[in-house]
């Protein structure tokens, strides 16, 4: 399918080509839009300021790859998996991400307004300075996450588990946390969030 190892501003739109092994290539300014990728896997790739708007990628794998300041809008991801990826300024506004897994990974300041996240299993990510404006984190096992500077206003934590992960400076004015169960650091954040003040 691709029989170079970097690509530079290539129109890949439309392109179907499902069910491909993909491995240690490069793409900068590339559009998939429109395309046809279901069941790929991805391997140590590396994507910068690439669009995968309206793209059909359920259930492929993304391991290792690097997935920097790409678009995902309206894609489908359905049952895809992100497997210790780095998607820093990645924006997934309006994709199916119904049955997704994040295994680990970098995920700051992504743009994952409205995203559902039900009953996921959320370890070892890094949420920083993400937009998770709306977005619905219900149900979910969160663990050693951190969210510091993350946007959480209208976010559901209903009845999830955040122990051990950093809510540090982050404003949880407008999110949802009830039933959610939290450990003593957090309840302290969340405290100071709220104007409390602590003597040594």
């Amino acid at each position: 399918m691709f029989e170079q190892k970097e690509y530079d501003g290539q129109d890949f739109a439309g392109l179907k080509e499902p069910e491909q092994q993909v491995e240690e290539l490069k793409f900068h300014d590339c559009r998939f839009d429109g395309g046809d990728f279901s069941e790929s896997v991805f391997k140590n790739c590396s994507f910068e300021k690439c669009r995968f708007t309206g793209a059909r990628l359920g259930a492929c794998r993304f391991e290792h790859c690097s997935i920097v300041n790409c678009t995902f809008q309206y894609a489908g991801l359905f049952a895809a998996v992100f497997e210790e990826c780095k998607l820093t300024g990645t924006v997934f506004v309006g994709a199916n991400t119904a049955s997704i897994q994040i295994i680990g990974g970098d995920w700051s300041y992504t743009d994952l307004r409205e995203m559902d996240f039900y009953k996921m299993e959320l370890e070892n990510i890094n949420f920083r300075g993400a937009d998770l404006n709306r977005a619905k984190l219900e149900k979910c096992r969160i663990k050693n996450c951190d969210f510091e500077g993350a946007m959480i206003s209208g976010a559901s934590f209903r009845q999830s588990d955040l122990r051990d992960s950093n809510l540090g400076a982050t404003d949880i004015l407008g999110a949802d946390f009830r039933g959610a169960r939290i450990d003593v650091q957090q309840a302290i954040d969340m405290a100071r969030a709220l104007g409390a003040k602590f003597e040594p």
